[in-house]
């Protein structure tokens, strides 16, 4: 649809430029906003579900993750791990995407962190994620979660995960480290038939 109304605009546009109105600057400029208007379209969609997950899986989809947020914000941000972690449960791969998605969110607007790190390992059926960075770090008591912590913390344990988020360093000032690590066998056993 967007596509749509972009490609009236633009004949719309030519013939008020071949009719010597002013208003031909108008329409290249509504023209201009449809286009960015699309790619933040397609920028939001990709975000609800990741092609990188679905095609090269969950370590490929840190990895862009990564990419972007360097695009995006003045930030070194890195994905530690290039072995990839293959998983066998879908769900679980888009929760820790969801997951390491909102710790990199807090990490560039509220820590104002310049580097970011994201890990993911797999060792002896225990899997691992985090997400470190060097921003303002949370207090040694985070009790005061807000939206994005709870939504965080109620993915983690919709796949039987356990999640924890502490200060980096000994002051709470040296940044942050979220942690989301599960074991497979032992939520194969806890789901439901």
């Amino acid at each position: 649809h967007l596509t749509a109304i972009t490609l009236l605009t633009e004949v719309l546009g030519e013939k008020l430029k071949q009719l010597g109105l002013p208003e031909a600057k108008d329409a290249r400029e509504i023209t201009t906003l449809l286009t960015d208007a699309i790619i933040k379209t397609k920028l939001l969609a990709k975000g609800l579900l990741p092609v990188e997950l679905e095609v090269h899986g969950l370590t490929e989809a840190l990895h862009e993750m990564a990419i972007v947020a360097e695009k995006m914000a003045p930030v070194s941000c890195r994905m530690l791990s290039r072995k990839p972690v293959f998983l066998r449960d879908h769900a679980v791969a888009v929760h820790l995407y969801r997951i390491a998605q909102e710790a990199l969110n807090n990490a560039l607007k509220h820590a104002k962190a310049t580097h970011i790190e994201i890990g993911l390992s797999k060792t002896d059926g225990q899997l691992v994620l985090t997400v470190s960075d060097d921003g303002v770090g949370i207090g040694k008591d985070n009790k005061s979660q807000g939206l994005g912590l709870s939504i965080m913390h109620a993915r983690a344990e919709t796949i039987d995960a356990v999640l924890t988020v502490r200060p980096k360093g000994n002051n709470g000032t040296a940044g942050t480290v979220v942690t989301c690590s599960l074991r497979e066998e032992i939520r194969k056993m806890n789901l439901p038939r």
